[in-house]
Formats: C-alpha cells, structure tokens, sequence
C-alpha cells in the first residue's frame, strides 16, 4: 500500500471514531470536539430551567374557583424595580369535571388592581377555546405597560389610553387580577410585597 493510501486510511478511521466519540458517528458533525460540551450546558440549562419553574409554582397566590375556574397570580421578583410594576404572570385552572367555555389565554383579558386601584388595558379578543378537565394554563404574561386606570371594577371597561399607568408605592403595596369570562370576574389570590 502506498504510504499516502495508508495516511488517508488512517485519517478516515482517526476521524470516524471521532465521531463515534462526540455522538456524530455516521454523518459530519458541526460541533467537532465541541459536542460533548454543549450537550453538558444543553442538560444543565433544562434542569435550572425545570428547578426555577418549580420554586416559582410554590409562589403563585390562587383565588377562589368560580364555575370550577380558579385564577393563579405570579409576580416576578417583586422588589427588583423602584416605581413601576414588576413583571406580572397569570394560571387558568379548570378544577371541574366538565371542560369550561370561553377561555382565551390573553393578559388583556383581565383586570389588575394595585393598591385599590383599577388597572386594564384594550381587549381586542382572541381564539377561545374548551378548557379540558384538569388542566392548567400558564404562565401567561399580562403587559404592564399597556395598563392604564379605569374609575371602578368593571366586567368591560372603557380604557381611556391617556389614563394613569400603575405605579407603586414606598411601602406595602398589593397586587391582584381579575381574569374576566363570560362576563364573570374571576379573581387570583393577592400578592403583597414591601418597596423601600
């Protein structure tokens, strides 16, 4: 055998096991040496994921169920911004045995109050659909930034787009929604939080 036939002999197995060895045996893989690496970040990215997701459940303030709908509320570091609303998150929960009508996955669908006051923003509707038995919705984000404040708890408010937007306050505030379906209001659990 000639001595290039024999370095390309030897090149093609020094690169097949390789391959073998990053889990790219077969095809060219676009990783190289890389492989095992990312495969390391991809499996410790979806568990800090899965336990981040865990702590954060135990935090969701649940309300009272209304026609088997019971409504969770999720703030996200609370305490992280001075004035302006943190990030607010919202579960739909169908705790009856027969699926529930009308439930569209949209934060325009409720209403926020924060210390007293009453807080939405444009409904422009969405794809509603049958809730099944059991199952849960969320987290499903509701755009603080489009809030603006309404004079009272309503099931269909007008929204006035040069109204006041929430802000917090030094101290105590609280915080709670109101998921609104089928006319009904649907209200989470409160969460309260202290700003220095």
């Amino acid at each position: 055998m000639k001595r290039g036939a024999h370095n390309q002999r030897m090149n093609s197995d020094a690169t097949l096991a390789l391959r073998a060895k990053t889990g790219c045996a077969g095809y060219a893989c676009p990783f190289g040496n890389y492989a095992p690496m990312k495969r390391i970040f991809l499996f410790v990215l979806v568990g800090l994921m899965l336990v981040t997701n865990a702590v954060s459940s135990e935090n969701i303030k649940w309300g009272e169920p209304i026609d088997d709908l019971v409504v969770g509320l999720l703030i996200n570091n609370p305490t992280k911004y001075l004035y302006t609303l943190p990030e607010i998150y919202f579960y739909l929960k169908n705790l009856g045995n027969q699926p529930i009508d009308g439930v569209i996955q949209s934060g325009s669908r409720c209403v926020v109050e924060v210390n007293g006051k009453y807080y939405a923003q444009p409904d422009f509707g969405g794809k509603s659909s049958y809730m099944p038995p059991g199952k849960q919705y969320g987290p499903i984000q509701i755009d603080s930034n489009n809030l603006k404040q309404i004079p009272e708890l309503q099931v269909w408010p007008v929204i006035n787009p040069k109204a006041d937007s929430p802000v917090l306050q030094k101290g105590i505030n609280k915080v709670c929604i109101y998921y609104v379906l089928n006319d009904k209001r649907v209200s989470s659990g409160q969460v309260t939080f202290k700003k220095r």
